[in-house]
């Protein structure tokens, strides 16, 4: 059993352990709508050359038994916390929405974190309470895996600005909707 460890925050510190696999499918209708279908795998696949194995049975079969079409798939590691407990009064339907540059354009995009901490926020009480500091250092190491120096990209392939990621940003509320 693999295990994987990081800091979350000083006083939380986290580990990880393989639960196993899945395979997800993104299938298309003639409206261009998309449908998500997702394959846990049996325990015994316990490789990632076995998932792959499994994805490619799938994706064989499928095709068969769907009138949709087969857009893009996924092979997923599922990683879990090998003491997890529950957050303490938080409530993943307050956000933080975060309006960022996208590089070489003079275009924003719109990027969510679910029950932002405290400290995101230029004060905890008072006008400001609902105010993202734009200097905050973590959020801005956060957002620099969005950079193309970054790991990841956002809003359909694109990375936020190198210089100046973050313009501005709010408390919100979203309605919960589990997927």
């Amino acid at each position: 059993m693999r295990l994987v460890a990081f800091d979350n925050q000083e006083e939380n510190k986290m580990a990880f352990s393989l639960f196993g696999y899945e395979i997800q499918l993104e299938l298309k209708d003639s409206s261009n709508r998309s449908f998500r279908k997702v394959y846990l795998c049996k325990p015994s696949i316990d490789t990632e050359a076995e998932a792959q194995a499994a994805a490619d049975g799938v994706l064989g079969t499928v095709p068969d038994v769907s009138g949709l079409t087969i857009k893009s798939y996924r092979v997923a590691k599922i990683m879990n916390e090998g003491a997890f407990t529950l957050p303490t009064g938080k409530n993943g339907s307050e956000q933080a929405q975060i309006v960022a540059n996208l590089s070489g354009e003079l275009e924003t995009v719109n990027t969510f974190i679910p029950a932002p901490l405290d400290a995101l926020f230029v004060a905890e009480t008072g006008p400001n309470r609902n105010v993202i500091d734009v200097t905050n250092a973590a959020l801005l190491a956060y957002l620099a895996h969005f950079k193309a120096s970054g790991i990841f990209m956002i809003s359909d392939g694109e990375n936020l600005d190198e210089s100046s990621p973050l313009l501005r940003g709010e408390r919100i509320t979203k309605s919960y909707n589990p997927k």
